[in-house]
């Protein structure tokens, strides 16, 4: 698989958890308007804050390499957006675990003990940090050194422009859905 291919499947991988991301924080967004919502505490409404301002950080981090594609790499498919694709989806993986254990600990806490709330909360936060950078992790200890030494040395290949042109209509035909799903909630 050639590097232009890779790129094109990192950036379609970074859409669509960008569209999920959508999701969510109009889902964080209509928490505010639920009926309940007024006799949460203030704490609780804090976390639902912190958790909407983890999910906008998250979707931030999402968009970072489209625009980095599209402005900085000329639609080309290099070693740096490669590296670049990588360190973003990783770092939009924390904010969110982060922001979903917050939820399960604010709809927790209306029906079981403060105590136990945040326990359930602190372990799904690190039971997602484990299935999401844990395994990973040691998936790629497992690939060996001399494999990830040829990748670094792989060199960048001019994508053609037909693929340019195809990854352009991808992120057009992204940007809408997304926006709808937001405007939606």
């Amino acid at each position: 698989m050639g590097m232009a291919e890779k790129i094109k499947i990192g950036l379609d991988e970074c859409r669509m958890l960008a569209l999920g991301a959508q999701v969510l924080i109009g889902f964080q967004f209509q928490g505010v308007f639920q009926p309940r919502f007024a006799d949460l505490p203030a704490s609780s409404k804090l976390a639902q804050i912190a958790g909407l301002l983890l999910l906008l950080a998250s979707f931030c981090v999402l968009i970072v390499p489209s625009t980095q594609h599209i402005l900085a790499e000329d639609l080309r498919g290099t070693r740096r957006m490669e590296s670049i694709l990588t360190r973003c989806l990783d770092l939009s993986l924390l904010p969110l675990a982060a922001a979903l254990s917050l939820d399960i600990g604010i709809a927790l806490r209306t029906s079981v003990d403060d105590y136990w709330a945040i326990v359930f909360a602190a372990a799904v936060f690190i039971a997602a940090l484990a299935l999401w950078f844990a395994w990973a992790l040691a998936a790629r200890s497992r690939k060996g050194i001399e494999e990830r030494m040829m990748a670094a040395q792989r060199k960048s290949e001019e994508t053609p422009l037909s693929k340019q042109i195809d990854q352009m209509l991808t992120e057009a035909r992204t940007v809408l859905p997304g926006a709808q799903a937001l405007l939606g909630f």
